[in-house]
């Protein structure tokens, strides 16, 4: 554990990043700083649903998303056929 109770491989109190050959990767402060910096957001119905349904219920809705995304392409595909 760092001396801030994070974990070895990020401390997020020195913004730095620690590898076990202690090489920086490029970019990698300067990311870990913006998502350090993030502010929270007020939570919607979807990131409520993602976060507590249940993998049953997130299959089915995914599924019907699916079957009807398939749908509006199948008939954006026959009516491209139509028209050629």
């Amino acid at each position: 554990m760092c001396s801030s109770g994070t974990s070895p491989l990020v401390c997020c109190r020195h913004r730095d990043i620690k590898l076990t050959n202690n090489a920086k990767v490029k970019g990698v402060e300067k990311l870990l700083d913006y998502v350090l910096d993030l502010k929270k957001v007020k939570s919607t119905p979807f990131s409520e649903f993602v976060r507590n349904a249940s993998s049953k219920e997130k299959r089915k809705f995914f599924d019907k998303v699916i079957k009807e995304t398939v749908a509006v392409q199948k008939a954006m595909i026959e009516e491209s056929k139509v028209c050629n």
